[in-house]
């Protein structure tokens, strides 16, 4: 079949699909005779189009996949039964998806294999938990994986590989808060019961952030909090940023240390005279300063 196929694919308010009222279940009882059946042995769809809208959530997230090709087999009259298709579909201007398995019209079941490359992620925000206060504002995704659905609400759970890149995170004015170029997620799982997301990445992150804080001139004395354990080495080779971005440093002295690590010790940082040697400090919106690293000239214990 070629030419120009479109489908329409909603998730109404109440959280199910709209094709699972065009293929109900049977509920009226057998009268004995024979019903008829069909089988059709493989079906190809070229340049056909899906819109998916949501409406079960504020605002709807509508969703136009084009330059669809589709190639299925083994298509009978049985609504439950698993149709082996594989299928490539356009989303957005760059993003592609193609993807191998079954699925079963009524109720609406799937077990595929995909892989999904530059996807536009800003029109799936309804589904992001971002910072309070905070928007997505740009950013793509890349992902190779496995999705199942299930039932008509639908249960869907996908789990997957890939990365995200060339995000941006907004404020409500669009002001850029925090930027990413890279992040690398293995063991990224998705589960969606319920109209209820959880999102879960379970190792192997690599992130390379650019935070939008602005170089600011600090107090003369800035203070850091560190397990007793530490405290010699940290004299020694001075504070480094280690796993973080920067070394963070408190105003006051009521820092916080986790004193299931040890006994806690206070740290005095030589600001002013730091800053007067060019080492560039930021202020981030809840007073946590931040520097590259404090070299031991500029430490002493409080």
């Amino acid at each position: 079949m070629q030419g120009r196929v479109f489908v329409l694919l909603a998730c109404v308010r109440s959280g199910t699909l709209n094709w699972s009222k065009a293929l109900p279940r049977s509920t009226e009882p057998s009268t004995g005779k024979p019903a008829w059946t069909f089988r059709l042995a493989s079906f190809d769809l070229e340049g056909g189009s899906v819109a998916f809208e949501d409406l079960s959530h504020e605002p709807a997230t509508k969703l136009d996949l084009a330059d669809l090709a589709l190639h299925a087999t083994g298509i009978t009259d049985h609504p439950t039964k698993p149709i082996p298709m594989t299928a490539r579909v356009r989303l957005g201007e760059r993003g592609t998806i193609e993807g191998s398995g079954t699925i079963a019209p009524s109720p609406v079941t799937a077990d595929l294999k995909f892989a999904a490359s530059d996807i536009d992620i800003v029109p799936l925000r309804p589904y992001i938990r971002s910072l309070p206060g905070a928007r997505l504002g740009s950013g793509t995704a890349t992902l190779q994986g496995q999705i199942a659905v299930s039932g008509d609400g639908p249960m869907v759970k996908l789990g997957a590989n890939g990365s995200v890149d060339g995000v941006e995170l907004q404020d409500k004015d669009g002001q850029r808060l925090a930027a990413w170029q890279k992040m690398t997620i293995d063991g990224l799982t998705i589960e969606d019961p319920a109209n209820r997301t959880r999102i879960r990445a379970n190792q192997g992150h690599s992130i390379e952030v650019e935070l939008d804080h602005q170089p600011a001139t600090p107090p003369d004395v800035l203070y850091h909090g560190t397990p007793e354990q530490f405290v010699r080495a940290i004299l020694r080779d001075g504070l480094k940023k280690m796993q973080r971005h920067h070394v963070h440093l408190s105003p006051t002295r009521e820092t916080k240390v986790g004193e299931r690590r040890g006994k806690p010790v206070i740290l005095r940082v030589d600001a002013k005279r730091m800053h007067a040697d060019s080492f560039t400090f930021y202020l981030t919106p809840n007073n946590v300063w931040l520097v590259d690293e404090v070299p031991p000239g500029y430490l002493a214990i409080e």
